[in-house]
């Protein structure tokens, strides 16, 4: 009786089943140059599926060549994949041509509108709320809602149609309560989300469920050491958000994993505002003397020197930004240069001036030449800005500050319309369609008590823009 095991499946042979032939006795038998190899594969399948990557091995050959690909070949075989897929429709070569126009001039970011010759400022309207003073302020992308934050820990959610108000809880030294337990710094609004997002002085980014309204938060992320003073969400919809801190740190979170995913570091001191305009470049300054521009994929960034601790930025274009200092100057910088293109001295004061004179917020119509500064002097200024690398130099007045232009850069700051906001300017946003400028204004700086306008009100202040391009930016 043979003690050797037969094959699973009865008589069928190890080269049929997949095995390899045994050892030993067999091992100087060959196949026959005319035997036939039995495969599970179809012949109806080879070169379907096989090769292609679909269901089996990916193809060497096409790693090979994508490995090969020059730039120039990589683009000319991304275009033509994309007129196939949109040419699968009834749309003819001119709608085409547009289309394709649209989504790189939007891709690249290249539509800039020019408004600074007609813009202007239409009458303000001032709505109170905050027991202490408000600190940021967030708007929705229809425009129709605010949401502020402030000392008193709260944050409200505004209609701005109606001025209805709906309270989301937050107390000092309440740390049961759901909310932020430490002044709330800052807000922002991710796009497609149904969250927001704050950050405050308890060292926690925290989210809220906007339709679940006046109860806490949803969920908070754990990870800076000391106060979170920015937050701002990577435009796209791309559900990820970034922090900065007076840990001196930028991290990055993402919303719909609820977790941390990065830290980066370079500022030597606290950070203490942030903004973004285009998707991983954000730009932050802090009580370094510095302005920086991250590029956060490659892990690394540009520093810009400033001659005072900032205090605010906020991103004109793809390349251009802008940012104020303690010393109440205005700067404006291109990414390709390290010295500013223009500088306005005082832009919100004299030095001889007993009031507090630098410069607490900044925002602009996005993609555009208009931005606007606020701090305590009374009033929020409109300016328009313009950059280009060539330039005679030399010093020129401007309204409401001396502007100095530094030699070889040729870039420009002019004032071109104010707004009364009696008390401290701390933060402006503009809406998505460039419409509307919000504003908070209270009692006491952002950050500190250092000052205090006490007969100023607590609350939301709303400016409407007047110009031709509302609408056709959203």
């Amino acid at each position: 009786m043979s003690s050797k095991r037969k094959a699973p499946g009865g008589s069928q042979s190890k080269k049929q089943n997949g095995s390899f032939p045994p050892k030993g006795k067999g091992k100087g038998k060959g196949l026959g140059l005319d035997e036939e190899i039995e495969s599970d594969i179809d012949s109806d399948e080879i070169g379907s599926d096989v090769g292609r990557g679909k269901g089996g091995r990916p193809d060497e050959d096409s790693d090979e060549n994508d490995f090969f690909e020059t730039p120039a070949e990589k683009k000319v075989r991304l275009a033509k994949e994309h007129l196939q897929k949109i040419g699968a429709g009834e749309e003819d070569d001119d709608e085409v041509a547009a289309r394709l126009q649209r989504d790189a001039d939007l891709y690249a970011k290249k539509v800039h509108f020019s408004l600074g010759d007609e813009l202007r400022l239409g009458t303000p309207s001032f709505h109170r709320g905050h027991k202490l003073t408000p600190t940021c302020i967030a708007l929705s992308e229809d425009g129709r809602t605010a949401w502020t934050g402030g000392k008193d820990c709260a944050i409200l959610q505004w209609d701005l149609e109606t001025g209805r108000k709906i309270v989301f809880p937050g107390a000092r030294n309440d740390f049961t309560g759901g909310g932020h337990f430490r002044p709330v710094l800052s807000l922002t609004k991710p796009e497609g989300s149904h969250l927001i997002c704050s950050g405050g002085g308890d060292s926690l980014v925290r989210m809220w469920d906007t339709r679940q309204a006046g109860r806490g938060c949803v969920d908070s992320f754990k990870g800076h050491s000391e106060a979170v003073t920015g937050v701002v969400s990577e435009p796209g919809g791309t559900q990820q958000i970034f922090s900065c801190s007076s840990d001196k740190s930028l991290k990055v979170w993402s919303l719909s994993m609820r977790a941390y995913i990065d830290s980066h570091f370079g500022h030597t001191s606290g950070v203490n505002d942030m903004s973004i305009l285009v998707r991983d470049r954000p730009v932050t300054v802090g009580d370094d003397r510095t302005a920086r521009m991250w590029k956060v994929s490659a892990e690394t960034h540009l520093v810009f020197p400033q001659t005072a601790n900032g205090d605010c930025c906020t991103v004109l274009t793809g390349t251009v930004f802008a940012s104020g200092c303690l010393d109440g100057s205005l700067s404006l910088w291109s990414h390709s240069q390290r010295k500013p293109l223009a500088v306005v001295q005082n832009a919100h004061g004299d030095e001889e001036s007993s009031r507090y004179t630098g410069v607490c917020s900044l925002s602009c119509v996005p993609f555009s030449d208009v931005m606007f500064s606020g701090g305590a002097s009374g009033v929020i200024k409109a300016w328009r800005s313009t950059g280009s690398k060539s330039g005679s130099g030399g010093e020129s007045a401007a309204s409401g500050g001396q502007e100095r232009k530094p030699k070889g850069q040729g870039g420009s700051l002019t004032n071109v319309g104010e707004a009364p906001a009696h008390g401290f300017v701390n933060c402006l946003r503009v809406s998505k369609n460039g419409g509307v400028l919000a504003a908070v204004v209270g009692k006491e700086p952002r950050e500190g008590r250092w000052e205090a306008v006490a007969d100023a009100k607590n609350g939301l202040l709303l400016i409407p823009l007047i110009h031709s391009q509302i609408g056709k930016m959203s």
